[in-house]
């Protein structure tokens, strides 16, 4: 019995003292850590139904939210991750006001956003919101 209790206390230290040196002292947070966290209303009206977003549309330093403005205004909102600010909006849709937003794929190369729904392609210019360019097949 004295044996098993000399074992048990053994693994118990054993696991204090691995678990606090594997600790950090210097409380590095990775890039991705939020600092301040901040709202961004979705919505300028009552809350609606706007779009359906699928996907991680995260880019560096900004988000890509699916927004409306009224009940026929759907927008792509463009929000700093810093500080929530919007950056840019964009509805250069061709089937507006009852086109949603559908992005459940999407490709990004050179600061630049791709996304199809059903035969319509868009390519929307990440830095300032401007259409690079939209296709319909």
């Amino acid at each position: 019995m004295r044996n098993f209790s000399v074992h048990y206390l053994f693994v118990l230290f054993s696991l204090i003292v691995f678990s606090a040196c594997s600790c950090s002292k210097n409380n590095d947070f990775p890039k991705t850590f939020i600092k301040s966290y901040w709202q961004f209303n979705l919505h300028k009206n009552k809350p609606q139904h706007n779009s359906i977003i699928d996907a991680n549309l995260v880019f560096d330093d900004k988000v890509i939210l699916a927004t409306t403005d009224g009940p026929d205004n759907r927008f792509i909102s463009c929000v700093d991750i810093e500080n929530g600010k919007e950056l840019w909006k964009w509805n250069n849709i061709y089937q507006p006001p009852t086109e949603y937003f559908d992005i459940r794929y999407f490709s990004s190369y050179d600061d630049l956003f791709f996304y199809q729904v059903g035969t319509r392609s868009y390519c929307i210019n990440l830095s300032d919101g401007s259409t690079h360019f939209k296709e319909r097949g």
